[in-house]
């Protein structure tokens, strides 16, 4: 979360499009920034639940390589289909720089995806076993 949060607040030093979720759920839902951050967590709270499902699904060895194939389903299974209902019922304004807007939010959940695998094998290998 702390990575994904630093990307977003410092993208635009990178020439990409900032990603604040907080801001996003402001924007789009009409709620404070401090209700933003809760669901901003609950959300990640979910995708470390379904990382848990996935990594047993998947056959692939490197945690790095797992966390870019998780951040990459994330992206399009919530973030691109939901923007996708937003924009079917109106609630999401025109974006002029939509493809920029959509690379930006790729890499944000590729870094969340890579930030959730390496922490869940290092929570599984220090404190479960």
């Amino acid at each position: 979360m702390i990575a994904y949060s630093l990307y977003g607040y410092n993208a635009e030093v990178l020439g990409m499009y900032p990603t604040r979720p907080s801001n996003f759920f402001r924007n789009t839902l009409g709620v404070s920034v401090e209700v933003g951050w809760v669901i901003f967590y609950s959300i990640v709270l979910l995708f470390c639940l379904i990382y848990r499902r996935f990594k047993q699904m998947i056959r692939i060895k490197s945690t790095t390589l797992k966390g870019i194939v998780f951040g990459a389903v994330m992206f399009v299974f919530f973030t691109e289909l939901l923007v996708a209902i937003l924009n079917a019922v109106g609630g999401l304004p025109k974006e002029p720089d939509i493809l920029l807007k959509s690379l930006s939010y790729l890499i944000a959940h590729l870094i969340l995806g890579i930030t959730i695998a390496h922490s869940y094998e290092f929570l599984y290998k220090k404190l479960l076993k």
